[in-house]
């Protein structure tokens, strides 16, 4: 296996966990009764930044940030991405009558954020 299909084969195990961890946010937050666009909007918020504790705590060696002012900034303008998402998801479910399961676009939002 070539150095490009180890890369894939590593980012196909980091999604199946991001959506696994989404998966599982989800489900404890539903146990809660809350609006949908909030529920959407915590499975987003949760499921980063228990990915980010993971990945600090799996990744010793190399630190992504050197002040905890640049982590809240990035997690700031995560959470207005975040936000124009549950937007999208939320006009979709209502206008055109449509169902996501909210774990994918969770994850795949914060695949593409990595």
């Amino acid at each position: 296996m070539g150095s490009g299909g180890k890369r894939r084969a590593t980012a196909v195990l980091i999604f199946a966990g991001l959506l696994i961890l989404a998966a599982a946010v989800s489900r404890l937050l539903a146990l809660i009764i809350m609006a949908p666009w909030l529920h959407a909007f915590l499975v987003f918020a949760v499921t980063k930044i228990l990915a980010d504790v993971f990945a600090a705590i799996f990744r010793r060696k190399e630190k992504k940030y050197l002040f905890f002012e640049d982590y809240l900034r990035e997690i700031l303008l995560f959470f207005a991405v975040a936000a124009i998402c549950v937007l999208g998801i939320a006009a979709v479910q209502h206008y055109l009558l449509g169902a996501i399961w909210l774990p994918l676009p969770a994850a795949a939002i914060i695949m593409i954020w990595r």
